[in-house]
């Protein structure tokens, strides 16, 4: 998270000279930024990118409307029509984000949450290869992958990582 709100204060400090010095700018940027980098720490499913865009949203709507009332802009239709704007960015993002991240995670060769989870999936061609052809193997594979799942949750590490990285591990 450290990384990314510092890209992120970057990042809205070239779109507010970009918008020709607007700070106002910068700032809606930089809240709604923040906002997505906490929202997507903890993702299981895909779907929790749209309410990561979602929560983005609101915060860009928020933003933008404690802005525009510091401005003392009208209701209608300036802050209206740039709160769904902001409301409507965020939910974008995050559609375009489920579009997208399967050709990042395989071109880039990152293995995400989501892809973790793919992987545990009892469907799994090469798990279920594995029921079929070793059931003994699946199954100490999944006990081992219950007791190390409980191990790394107790020290705090990623235990997910750990539970996936134990049914592969014969």
């Amino acid at each position: 998270p450290r990384l990314a709100l510092y890209t992120a204060a970057f990042l809205s400090l070239l779109v507010a000279i970009a918008a020709g010095g607007d700070l106002r700018l910068g700032l809606v940027t930089f809240i709604g930024s923040t906002v997505g980098v906490y929202a997507i720490k903890r993702i299981s499913h895909r779907t929790d990118l749209v309410v990561a865009g979602l929560r983005v949203g609101v915060a860009n709507a928020l933003a933008v409307t404690a802005v525009g009332l510091a401005d003392q802009l009208p209701w209608y239709p300036h802050l209206l029509r740039d709160m769904a704007y902001g409301l409507g960015s965020g939910v974008l993002v995050g559609v375009i984000a489920i579009g997208v991240l399967p050709y990042l995670e395989n071109l880039f060769g990152l293995v995400t949450p989501i892809k973790l989870l793919e992987l545990s999936n009892p469907g799994h061609p090469l798990l279920r290869r594995l029921q079929m052809e070793a059931p003994g193997t699946y199954h100490h594979s999944i006990m081992v992958a219950n007791l190390a799942e409980a191990a790394a949750e107790a020290i705090g590490a990623d235990s997910l990582l750990v539970r996936v990285g134990t049914y592969y591990h014969d």
